[in-house]
């Protein structure tokens, strides 16, 4: 038994290495193995073991993205220990406000998300946005509304600064100063969209009224290059969800013309329904957003959607989530994007 109990206790061990914000929402049903293997051992045990487990290292989580056309959009938090206990008070108490965020040394502005719904059209003019723009593209960065945001201390960064808007082939440098904290910072580019050759539907006879959307493109040759694919449903979706899985590189495909079949997300902590699962709907109008991107940003997504997928697994190996930002966690990311409406008639 007491080898168990050791087995047990360095998985924990290694799982409170994982300080990212990004685990704090995909441990549960793990968590609740270990939990009650522990609960099985221990009730069989007359003698008390504590277990003494290492608090993370405190570091700041950024979470950026910039595409063509767009301003940079910075979220700037706190890591949060894998085991700690979540309520309503830790969501706001994550974002870091009173940040120097700059790119390319541009100083962004920033802005307190829950104060949105009542001044959004005064933010939407500072910022040269259109009201319905502005609210589109914080609730597609952040997944979640603005009706939403009311209750939490959201606060995200960014500019109308247009001279470090995202443009294709640019290089964006990121550096984000706290007080007491050393200085984080990264780098991204983004790449040249891709724009695919055709996307269309395709009914699924076992499933009357469904089916699954296909794409084709033409990689570039004699270079790597990595995509992430991302779908919206008009008046069903709120938000744009990633595909499963939402990357793919052209290891095996350099150069050549493929064809893909997209599998429809779920968006996060959804009941996900295996009568529907990955599939479309006849008359869905679905936005398809196609994203070129580079190699720090895909390293970082599959190594995300890998620990989502094995976290149902007891028999599972924690792993960290790959970073590109340096003195801190998390990713700082260009999208070269192409959007795409199609209808499955």
């Amino acid at each position: 038994m007491k080898k168990h109990i050791n087995s047990i206790y360095k998985m924990l061990k290694e799982l409170t290495k994982i300080p990212n914000t990004f685990q704090l929402l995909t441990f549960n049903f793990q968590l609740l193995t270990l939990t009650f293997s522990l609960f099985v051992l221990f009730s069989s045990c007359e003698k008390n073991i504590n277990l003494d487990l290492p608090a993370p290292e405190d570091k700041i989580v950024i979470e950026g993205t910039i595409e063509p056309h767009l301003p940079p959009i910075i979220m700037v938090s706190h890591n949060t220990p894998y085991f700690a206990s979540v309520d309503i008070n830790t969501y706001k108490n994550l974002f870091i406000h009173n940040a120097d965020v700059r790119v390319n040394g541009v100083k962004l502005t920033e802005i307190n998300l829950t104060q949105i719904n009542d001044s959004i059209n005064n933010i939407a003019k500072y910022l040269g946005f259109s009201p319905d723009s502005l609210r589109n593209a914080i609730k597609n960065f952040i997944g979640i509304t603005l009706y939403d945001l009311t209750s939490l201390n959201f606060y995200i960064y960014t500019t109308a600064d247009t001279s470090v808007w995202g443009k294709a082939g640019k290089t964006y440098n990121l550096q984000v100063n706290v007080p007491g904290k050393a200085t984080v910072s990264s780098v991204t580019t983004i790449p040249t969209p891709l724009k695919p050759d055709s996307i269309w539907f395709v009914a699924d006879d076992k499933h009357p009224g469904e089916g699954y959307m296909w794409l084709q493109i033409s990689d570039p040759a004699n270079e790597d290059n990595y995509y992430r694919m991302f779908t919206l449903r008009l008046n069903k979706d709120k938000w744009f969800i990633p595909n499963i899985p939402s990357i793919i590189n052209d290891k095996l495909f350099n150069g050549k013309t493929i064809s893909a079949q997209i599998r429809r997300g779920e968006k996060s902590n959804s009941t996900i329904s295996g009568l529907d699962f990955g599939r479309f709907a006849k008359g869905d109008t679905v936005i398809v957003k196609f994203s070129t991107i580079d190699h720090q940003t895909y390293e970082f997504w599959n190594s995300a959607e890998t620990d989502i997928r094995s976290n149902g697994s007891p028999f599972s190996t924690p792993s960290n989530i790959r970073s590109n930002i340096t003195n801190g966690l998390g990713i700082w990311s260009g999208y070269g994007s192409y959007y795409k409406i199609v209808i499955f008639k």
